[in-house]
């Protein structure tokens, strides 16, 4: 049985859900988000993504699966040699106007992320299981980062700064 890894984040962001969402729905520009070596192509509700690697480039595709402005995007992997994976977004302005709400939940399963050749290691416990990279990939992603939660914390912080300067 594949691995599964599931990463939950709850935060908020100084901006319209609206534009919240529009920042998570172009994939072009996410993919810059998470690291100078990703690049992703939309084709309607299919993104191709791309991972320019020191030693082995990667590719996999995505599919959006739950499309509603301001509420709610999500998208899996429909393509992938070795792992698949999933982003929930779901966004609710708060009634204070402060912003909006964000829960996130990223699956990872698999035995390997896109673009890396990927051994398991388990730890002391059966929930204690973390992956090394053989190839050199960009950090930043959470599919290509040997630690998923550091990745995932560093881009919603990027997230809410970004969108903390938009109009």
């Amino acid at each position: 049985m594949s691995p599964v890894r599931r990463y939950i984040r709850s935060f908020t962001v100084r901006a319209s859900a609206h534009l919240a969402y529009a920042l998570w729905r172009d994939h072009a520009t996410l993919a810059a988000d998470f690291a100078p070596g990703v690049h992703a192509v939309m084709h309607g509700a299919r993104t191709r993504w791309r991972v320019e690697c020191e030693i082995e480039p990667c590719s996999w595709e995505t599919v959006c699966t739950a499309d509603v402005p301001g509420r709610l995007l999500t998208w899996t992997t429909v393509t992938s040699e070795r792992a698949r994976h999933s982003w929930d977004f779901w966004f609710a302005e708060r009634a204070d106007g402060w912003g909006t709400d964000i829960e996130l939940v990223v699956v990872l399963e698999g035995n390997g992320a896109p673009g890396s050749d990927v051994a398991p290691e388990v730890g002391n416990s059966p929930t204690d299981l973390h992956f090394q990279h053989k190839v050199e990939c960009p950090g930043g992603d959470p599919l290509l980062d040997p630690d998923p939660e550091h990745a995932l914390d560093r881009l919603i912080l990027l997230w809410q700064a970004r969108l903390a300067q938009s109009p």
